[in-house]
This record gives C-alpha cells, sequence and structure tokens, in this order.
C-alpha cells in the first residue's frame, strides 16, 4: 500500500446494500452540480433563485477552500475530512487538487465503519513519510459533533504544527475555533459564510418541489452568499488566552487575504499566559513550601534549580505560571484501568500543563512529552563510616590471610626439605642427621631472624639456609614496615561504596525512601537483568528517610538515595562545624535512569521553545554551576540546624602528629604471648598424661628400664 505522502484519494463506501445509481447534473456556470439519483429518475433541478444562491455559496466557499490550501500546502499532505463527501464545495476542491496533482486524502465519517476510522485515525496523526500535514475540515453540516469528536479521539492535539482550515457558518466560529481538540494548533483558520444554504443536504437539493424546510429568511440573499468571513484564532493572546480574531471578508475575485501560518518553535512571546504546574519535592532540583494542609493547594517555590530556570525563560517569554502539589504527593503509578494516580495523573486529566523535573521512561512518555534539563543523577548507598579493627588482631594485619598460610607452607617445606637432604646425605656418609622436627624448628628459627649457634657443616645444608636467610630477611622487612605502619594508624572496615560491596557484606540489611517507589526507579528494577541488581530489590526495605538514617547509625544497614539530594541532606543536618560526619557516602553509583527534565502535556505548543532556552542554559555550563550553588546556599541556610544529629566521636589521627604506642596498639603481641604460654603448658600436660599412662599399661617393664639405667 503506498504512503499517504504519495498521490491518492481515498473515498470510503459504506457496508450498506448498494443501489444502482447514475448521476444528472445541472451547469450553472463554472460550476458543475451533479448529485446521485435513482436510476430512471427523470427529475431536474429547478433554475430557482434559491437554487442559484445556493450554487454561488457552494462556489464561493470551494474556491475560497482552494486558494487557502495551495497558500498553505506548500509540499504538505492534504486532507480533507468531513461527514458528506457529496457536497458540491468539496466536488469541487477535490477536482481542483487532481488537476494540480496534489497528493491528499479524503475521509468521510458518514460512509465508514469503525474498522475505517482507526484507520484513518492513523492517516490524521500522518506517516513517518508524511513531513507536514495541511487538514481542511468540514463543519457546514449542523450535526457537526462527530467531526469534532473524531479529530479528539485521533489526537489531532498532538501536532500543534499542523495548519488546519475549517470551512463552516460563521455564527458557529467561537464554539468551534476554542474546541479542545484545537488547543494546540497554532496555524487555525475558519472560513464561514452567512448562508443557510450550507445546510442544505443533496436529499432536499433532490426534493421537487422544496417544501420551504430550509430557505434564506432574513437579510439580503443574494449579498449573503457573496461574501465569506475569515477568523483566525490567536493561541496566546487575551492575557495569555486563546482569542477568535476576524481577519478579512472576502468575495469572490478580491485579493486573497493574508493568513499568518507560525510553528511552535517560532513562538516569542506567551503574552502573559497562565502555565498549570504540579511538583513534588526533590531537592536540589525543586523545593517548595505547602501553603495550606490542603491535598493539591497551591505552593511556593523555594531556591532551587527549577525555580532559577523558570525565573530566567519567565523573562523571555513573558508567561506567568501557577505550582501545586499532586493531590497523593505520588509521581504516579500506572493502575490496571490504564490511568496514572499522582503527578502523571494530574497531566493525563489535564489539570495541569506541565511537570517539574520528572524521570522519563517508556510507560511516562505515552501521557507526557519530556524536556531535558539535567543529567541524571546516580543512585548511591549511605553506610556507617568505617570502623576502626580491633587492635589485639594488628599483629597479623601486614599480611593477608593468603600470605599467612604461604608463609607457613614454605617453613614447614624448607624444614621438610632440609631433613630429606640431611637423611640422604647421611645414608651414604654414615653420619647422623637431623630429626624432623628440629628440622621444622631451624626453618622457624631461621625466618624469625635469630642467629644460629650451631650449623650443618654439609654443602648442601648450607645452600639452603643461605637462600632461605636471603627470603626470610625480605619477608622480615616487609613485615616489619607495614607493622609499623599499622601501629601508627589504624585500620577500619572496608567501605560500601556500590552494590556489590553492600550484598557480600555478612548480615546486612538496606532500604530506601518509600516514595521512591512510586516513582521511574520501579521499572529499573523490574526491567533490569543484572542478577546484583535483583538481588538488591528483592530484599529492599522501604521506610522513611529520617527512620533509614537512624538505622544507619546504628551499623549493619545501608541506605540508598540519589546523591545529590542525599549528599545535602547529610550536610545540612549530620555534619558538624568541622565537617565531621558519621555517615559514608560510597563513591560508585549506580547509573538508573538517563536523565531528568520536565514533563509537558502531549503536543504543548510550547515545549520546543521551553526546551530550546534550557538547551543554552545548559551548553553555557550554568545548570551545572547552579546545582553545586543551590547545594551551599541550602547547607548553609540549614547551619544554625546542625546539632540537630551530633556526629559520633571518632580518634582523630594527623599526619605530622606524634604517634604514643599504647597498650591496645600492642596488645596482639600479648595476646600471642598468652597464647604460647598455653600451647606450653598443653604440651607439658600432655607429656606429664603420657608418662602416667605408659606407667599404668606396663609398670614391670617401666621399673626395669629405671633399673638398668641405674
Amino acid at each position: 500500500m503506498l504512503p499517504l505522502s504519495f498521490f491518492m484519494v481515498t473515498l470510503l463506501a459504506s457496508n450498506a446494500q448498494a443501489v444502482e445509481t447514475k448521476t444528472t447534473g445541472a451547469n450553472l456556470g463554472d460550476l458543475e452540480l451533479t448529485f446521485p439519483i435513482e436510476t430512471g429518475s427523470t427529475q431536474e433541478f429547478p433554475p430557482s433563485e434559491d437554487f442559484t444562491l445556493a450554487k454561488r455559496a457552494h462556489s464561493l466557499l470551494g474556491d475560497m477552500i482552494w486558494q487557502t490550501v495551495e497558500k498553505l500546502v506548500d509540499g504538505c499532505h492534504f486532507v480533507l475530512v468531513t461527514s458528506d463527501s457529496h457536497r458540491p464545495f468539496l466536488k469541487q476542491v477535490i477536482r481542483n487538487s487532481l488537476t494540480a496533482l496534489q497528493p491528499f486524502s479524503v475521509i468521510d465519517l458518514q460512509v465508514m465503519d469503525t474498522s475505517y476510522k482507526e484507520g484513518m485515525r492513523k492517516a490524521i496523526s500522518g506517516e513517518s513519510t508524511t513531513v507536514c500535514r495541511v487538514y481542511v475540515i468540514d463543519l457546514t453540516v449542523n450535526e457537526n459533533n462527530s467531526v469534532l469528536e473524531f479529530l479528539e479521539t485521533s489526537r489531532l492535539w498532538l501536532w500543534p504544527e499542523a495548519k488546519v482550515v475549517i470551512a463552516g457558518i460563521r455564527q458557529k466560529v467561537g464554539d468551534v475555533l476554542l474546541h479542545s481538540v484545537f488547543r494546540n494548533t497554532f496555524s487555525l483558520f475558519y472560513l464561514g459564510l452567512s448562508s443557510d444554504f450550507l445546510n442544505f443536504s443533496v436529499e432536499e437539493f433532490r426534493t421537487l418541489p422544496w417544501k420551504g424546510t430550509k430557505t434564506l429568511t432574513s437579510g439580503n440573499q443574494l449579498d449573503s452568499v457573496q461574501h465569506i468571513w475569515v477568523f483566525g484564532r490567536c493561541l496566546f493572546c487575551n492575557n495569555g488566552k486563546p482569542k477568535v480574531q476576524f481577519l478579512s471578508l472576502w468575495s469572490q475575485g478580491s485579493e486573497m487575504p493574508q493568513l499568518q501560518t507560525q510553528s511552535p518553535h517560532q513562538v516569542k512571546s506567551l503574552e502573559g499566559h497562565l502555565v498549570r504546574m504540579v511538583s513534588i519535592v526533590y531537592f536540589p532540583y525543586v523545593d517548595y513550601e505547602m501553603r495550606t494542609d490542603r491535598p493539591g493547594s497551591p505552593v511556593t517555590l523555594r531556591d532551587s534549580l527549577d525555580k532559577r530556570i523558570f525565573e530566567i525563560i519567565t523573562s523571555r517569554l513573558n508567561f506567568t505560571y501557577e505550582v501545586r502539589a499532586p493531590s497523593d504527593l505520588q509521581w504516579g503509578v500506572l493502575t490496571k484501568s490504564e490511568n496514572w494516580t499522582g503527578l502523571l495523573g494530574s497531566i493525563q486529566q489535564n489539570k495541569a500543563d506541565m511537570t517539574t523535573v520528572i524521570a522519563p521512561n517508556p510507560a511516562r512518555l505515552a501521557v507526557i512529552d519530556v524536556t531535558r534539563v539535567y543529567q541524571a543523577d546516580k543512585m548511591t548507598i549511605v553506610s556507617l563510616k568505617p570502623q576502626l579493627l580491633p587492635q589485639y588482631l594488628v599483629i597479623i594485619r601486614p599480611f593477608t590471610g593468603n600470605v599467612w598460610l604461604c608463609l607457613l607452607a614454605c617453613i614447614v617445606g624448607w624444614g621438610l626439605s632440609l631433613w630429606l637432604f640431611q637423611k640422604a646425605r647421611s645414608q651414604f656418609s654414615g653420619k647422623p642427621a637431623l630429626t624432623l622436627n628440629r628440622a621444622i624448628f631451624f626453618s622457624w628459627v631461621v625466618i624469625l631472624q635469630v642467629p644460629l649457634s650451631r650449623q650443618p657443616a654439609d654443602f648442601i645444608s648450607q645452600t639452603l639456609i643461605g637462600w632461605w636467610l636471603l627470603v626470610s630477611l625480605v619477608i622480615a622487612t616487609a613485615y616489619r614496615s607495614s607493622l609499623i605502619a599499622h601501629l601508627a594508624v589504624q585500620s577500619k572496615t572496608t567501605p560500601i561504596d556500590s552494590f556489590e560491596d553492600m550484598i557480600r557484606q555478612k548480615d546486612w540489611k538496606w532500604g530506601a525512601e518509600e516514595k521512591m517507589f512510586t516513582g521511574a526507579i520501579v521499572a529499573y528494577f523490574q526491567t533490569t537483568t543484572d542478577p546484583v541488581a535483583k538481588t538488591v530489590h528483592k530484599y529492599l526495605q522501604k521506610l522513611s528517610e529520617e527512620e533509614a538514617l537512624q538505622k544507619v547509625l546504628k551499623g549493619g544497614f545501608s541506605y540508598m538515595h540519589w546523591y545529590n539530594h542525599i549528599s545535602s541532606v547529610i550536610q545540612s543536618y549530620y555534619t558538624d562545624r568541622l565537617g565531621n560526619s558519621p555517615f559514608y557516602i560510597g563513591q560508585k553509583g549506580t547509573t538508573m535512569l538517563t536523565d531528568f527534565g520536565w514533563g509537558f502535556r502531549r503536543g504543548a505548543p510550547y515545549k520546543d521553545r521551553f526546551n530550546l532556552m534550557t538547551n543554552r542554559l545548559i551548553e553555557a555550563g550554568i545548570i551545572s554551576y547552579w546545582t553545586n550553588d543551590v547545594m551551599a546556599l541550602r547547607v548553609k541556610e540549614n547551619g544554625r540546624r546542625r546539632d540537630r544529629q551530633q556526629a559520633h566521636n571518632s580518634v582523630m589521627y594527623h599526619e605530622n602528629s606524634q604517634i604514643i604506642l599504647h597498650l591496645s596498639h600492642l596488645m596482639g603481641v600479648f595476646l600471642l604471648l598468652l597464647l604460647g604460654y598455653t600451647l606450653a603448658s598443653l604440651i607439658l600436660l600432655s607429656e606429664v598424661m603420657l608418662v602416667k599412662w605408659q606407667q599404668k599399661k606396663t609398670p614391670l617393664r617401666f621399673l626395669a628400664q629405671n633399673d638398668e639405667g641405674n
């Protein structure tokens, strides 16, 4: 099927039973009026005054529509929407389009069933190959609600750049131009004719004689069909509200009136238009104070990024705004009825024109248009600051567990090697060899850097001892230097910087603010394929911010939040005058969202201008500067309340201060000595018990051995 941008005419037939017809016509001047009549009829149209006036009305309107289309189309696709495509002035427009080879489509709602209407709604919305669209809408029939309803459900309001020409009765211009379906349309014109002849149907033209049900009853009949009233609609006039404007009175043969068209990106002033905003507190992007406790009431913005940007844009685009909080103070979730709650519900229900800062996702983009303003903040983890490790373990901290195991294996292995060499040598030379326990003890003495009083005299053993002394020197030097450092600066627990660090902690829990789970973060956790993120979401607790931070202070708990927000909260309320805080903010944030921006009702005509202004601020680096400035000023403003949460006392070591070792520093050494005493006592006890056991088992043999010894 060819797309709409190609040359085509869409004439749709109903599914009703077809009636064989032929056409008859009356050639009246330059307009040939043709109407379908039943086969075999010999009726002809009378040359009456009423018929002549009707012909002139349709001829004038058809000529005006075509001239308007020629002026506006400029390569665009032309769509004709009507509830009766057989009306004479529409046939004139169609013939002119065919002659000019102008691509167009005709949508006749009178003969369309439901399936065709769904397809035509896509034609109204346009296709990817349709760069621009010009709509000619026939509202000359008294009952035109069906056309407007069709345009509303076809979402014509999504295309503010579309050019719309309406043909109708002059008396209805206000109701039509201010209809909600055209709430976003910039280029909107109304061609109104003061003639009831536009309301004559085909059947009434066929009726002979006319019964007088529709005739001109007042005014000059001839004059009423010689002029067309041309109206326009100013979208941002009359103190920022839409206003119907009379443009000119056009007659046959007169000069075409100037029709000023405008696209959304050309808007330079909103003329004081009131923009209704809905917002949720999300510092530093937006912050406000509630004027009353009533849900959905107006609020007063505090110093924040959104407020600063609004002040710049309002001075350039000349508009005013009113900010309200959503009635349920939520970002909004999608219900089973396909309706949104919270902030997004206010936009969907047309209670607001735009939102303050919000994160886009596919589900939200179905009800709002988002313009990018801020770079997305990262999800960060707040935990208790790394705590000091126990001092009694300081003597083993210089090496990791793997190094200690390797060192132990080397001591035993070297002693075993020395014993094997000694054993092999003794078989050839006959000289006594070291026992296994003495060889391992010899290895232990060497690693402790104890001078050797007696050394093996053979060359093989001396070679082994020489290399072992070299290895022992390196190991001992590394241990001593590391031990001094650990004694001087006490080690701390490993900080939690990422989700991976958090889930590796033993007996650890985490949580996030409950309000966050009415926002875009829900979609991230529901769609992510990262197993770590899934684990985090599975065991995540939902609680208030203050409650979460108190649990962090008790230990064993981490709190997840956006970096800019939580860092300003901690600096404001949980940091003392010296900059000390009990909290640690992870350095490896997780990117969950692409960006933050403002949400507009779909098709909002001023969105492009807002987007242009914010892009200039982004490129100039002003928003990045303001982000730091807003946070710094807020922290300074909250300085008097920093005593609300006292920082935990901690030992502060300075780089150049003198270190005095206390008992706590050397506790590990004394514990090791105690362990040695205990081990020696156990060995002594075991030897005594072994001797007594042997005495009880063979007492006579034991006495005989003693006598021989004597």
